[in-house]
């Protein structure tokens, strides 16, 4: 059998997603992203910023978000190696 362990019979969507850290740095992402928008909205009461930067950036970082998760599911496909393995290369 040629498939991947990922792609056994059995294996659900959720676990291969798990198993990649899709699902980590979607939350990671999703956090860092609220973050990172809360201080926008605190920087542009203070300095009287038009609220289009804030849509522009929301914006943004939603067109972000599937990005990031593909490219993850993407790196997650290949083997895990170590550091000095991937170094040398």
């Amino acid at each position: 059998m040629n498939d991947t362990p990922a792609e056994r019979e059995g294996d659900s969507t959720w676990a291969r997603l798990r198993r990649r850290k899709v699902v980590q740095w979607g939350v990671v992402y999703v956090a860092a992203a609220w973050g990172f928008l809360q201080g926008l909205e605190y920087l542009s009461g203070t300095y009287d910023w038009p609220r289009q930067i804030q849509q522009f950036t929301t914006l943004a970082l939603l067109i972000g978000l599937p990005i990031v998760l593909r490219h993850t599911a993407f790196l997650g496909l290949r083997p895990d190696k170590s550091a000095r393995e991937v170094r040398r290369e």
